[in-house]
């Protein structure tokens, strides 16, 4: 069974090895520093809860994919489909089995995205 380090390890590593991040962070997102522009485009991971079924552990986490939009919102586009091309990477990596030597896999079929605009 996979553990919160296995989780964490392995999810920032899969993020960071899609080359498109600058910084990778785990925990409460209250913690996160906003003030770093060259931290940008970051990923922020949250393990939400977790179910153990046996000898199965279910995780319920989410991934914040954020980066820096334009005062003009010139780049608005690209910042969206940087990070659902970073999400999709993952998931599919987990979908197929390819995160970890470990076993585990994300066994859903779907994914679900939620666009959001924070005002720092």
């Amino acid at each position: 069974m996979a553990n919160y380090y296995d989780i964490i390890t392995n999810l920032t590593n899969a993020i960071n090895d899609t080359g498109l991040v600058n910084s990778v962070t785990h925990g409460s997102i209250d913690q996160y520093t906003t003030l770093k522009k060259h931290m940008y485009p970051a990923s922020h991971i949250i393990v939400n809860n977790w179910i153990v079924d046996g000898h199965t552990k279910v995780y319920n986490v989410s991934i914040l994919c954020m980066s820096l939009v334009e005062a003009d919102y010139s780049n608005e586009d690209d910042v969206i489909n940087q990070c659902m091309v970073i999400m999709d990477r993952v998931f599919e990596q987990g979908r197929r089995g390819d995160l970890t030597e470990l076993n585990y896999t994300i066994e859903s079929e779907t994914m679900q995205g939620e666009l959001f605009v924070d005002r720092f």
